[in-house]
């Protein structure tokens, strides 16, 4: 995102506030709640800023364009953070990424089997910060249907990311199947975030684009980020664009494997990228101008602008009415409005 308005960032210092706030309340004299500090950004003293905070953002201000309570609301937004980070957790461990918003991430510090109580606790932490929204104001009905939401994403979650491992150990998909294991993996969490943002300010009636706003913004973010891990600056990321070398199924690669005119020699190291071992460092650099040359690249970017498009035109029905929606959400549509 290039900017992010005045809103987007009260909005951000008023979760990480909420989650500070929560955080020290559960705080026992275990070392644990030091690693989730530390994973959370909160270790230094000062604001995370290269934390986004998009998906509790999103929640925040659909509730405050359709005339909800932020305040109340507060709780569940901190909750959908929790449980962004707990998926993180868990990533990281299970692609072995070293870093994470531009430092070590956390089982580097302590271990993954360490760091596997820093998912869990997070975890937990979802639906206790979820239902304390009771208690700031939110009607309990609401709380606990904000707790259901979020339980029924985690497994939506654990199934994108099963499905993210099992075609890294063998397992072949189509880009239809693919895309399946991007929503669970990536949309559902923001359909849920802008989903509660509607239903928690008390307008069902708005909650099906409100959902649809969320799950094409999570496609487009996936796809960019897919395109990011081959051709990305790590150091601009805060993690290693490294998608090859881990052997991520990525949407120009699938492209490109499945292209018709792809050569003997690219299903030759699709045997390597499906098979044991590390990849050369010249086999990485030829699928990379495979997925260049066979349209892989081209293609993903096009898929990302027809989701981009669908979230604006979400957006718009969303604020049907209420202008200020588009505003409110200025640092979202900028990043969709930009090319792809």
């Amino acid at each position: 995102m290039t900017r992010r308005t005045t809103l987007a960032l009260i909005f951000a210092d008023a979760v990480d506030r909420q989650l500070r706030e929560f955080l020290a309340e559960l705080r026992t004299g275990s070392p644990l709640y030091a690693l989730i500090e530390y994973h959370m950004g909160f270790d230094t003293g000062q604001a995370p800023r290269a934390a986004k905070r998009t998906r509790p953002i999103l929640l925040l201000s659909v509730t405050q364009s359709l005339g909800g309570d932020v305040s109340a609301v507060l709780p569940v937004a901190a909750a959908v953070e929790l449980l962004h980070n707990a998926a993180l957790v868990f990533d990281d461990i299970q692609d072995r990424a070293t870093l994470r918003r531009g430092r070590p991430a956390v089982w580097r510090r302590c271990g993954a089997a360490q760091a596997l109580n820093v998912g869990v606790a997070l975890q937990a932490a979802v639906h206790l910060a979820a239902t304390a929204a009771a208690a700031a104001g939110l009607p309990a009905e609401r709380a606990l249907a904000a707790s259901e939401e979020l339980g029924l994403c985690t497994l939506r979650l654990a199934e994108g990311q099963y499905l993210d491992l099992s075609y890294r150990q063998g397992q072949r998909p189509s880009i239809d199947e693919y895309m399946r294991m991007c929503a669970a993996k990536t949309a559902s969490l923001l359909a849920s975030a802008s989903y509660l943002g509607a239903v928690l300010a008390g307008r069902e009636d708005r909650a099906e684009p409100a959902r649809r706003l969320g799950y094409h913004l999570g496609m487009y973010l996936q796809i960019e980020d897919d395109l990011a891990g081959i051709w990305g600056d790590g150091a601009e990321m805060g993690k290693e664009a490294a998608d090859l070398e881990g052997r991520h199924k990525t949407l120009p690669l699938l492209y490109a494997f499945q292209s018709p005119d792809a050569p003997p020699e690219l299903a030759a190291l699709e045997e390597r990228y499906y098979g044991d071992g590390p990849l050369r460092a010249a086999e990485v650099a030829e699928l990379r101008r495979y997925a260049t040359e066979l349209g892989g690249r081209a293609y993903a970017a096009e898929m990302g602008a027809f989701h981009r498009d669908l979230a604006l035109r979400a957006l718009e029905e969303l604020a049907a009415g209420r202008p200020d929606l588009l505003a409110l959400l200025d640092d979202l549509a900028i990043s969709l409005a930009a090319p792809a």
